[in-house]
């Protein structure tokens, strides 16, 4: 029976035990609440620091963006002066085929 029963000293070794465990608990948490804190301001400088990339991407996208915009406005005014410049040539080409036409039908019909 005195094996079951716990005396004053053991008590008293439970307790003193109990309050070391405590104590490290304790730190334990203390320093898992600086490693989070710790962590959790490096994830916000990485959030910060992608936010900067972010913006400057940005930036260099909106200047490329209207840069393809100068570029696309001079293609395009480029290809109607090639249009226009074409449809004279086709229309010189044209009225010079339907006169040179004319005068061959002509000269046929004065020679029959």
């Amino acid at each position: 029976m005195t094996t079951l029963l716990a005396s004053k000293s053991d008590i008293a070794m439970l307790r003193q035990d109990l309050d070391g465990a405590r104590v490290a608990t304790k730190s334990d948490i203390a320093m898992l609440r600086q490693e989070a804190d710790a962590a959790r301001a490096a994830t916000k400088s990485d959030i910060a620091m992608l936010r900067q990339d972010l913006d400057g991407g940005r930036l260099e996208t909106k200047n490329d963006i209207a840069m393809l915009r100068q570029d696309l406005e001079t293609t395009r005014t480029l290809f109607s002066k090639d249009l226009e410049l074409l449809r004279s040539s086709m229309a010189i080409r044209l009225g010079s085929m339907l006169i040179v036409g004319l005068g061959i039908l002509f000269t046929a019909l004065k020679l029959t």
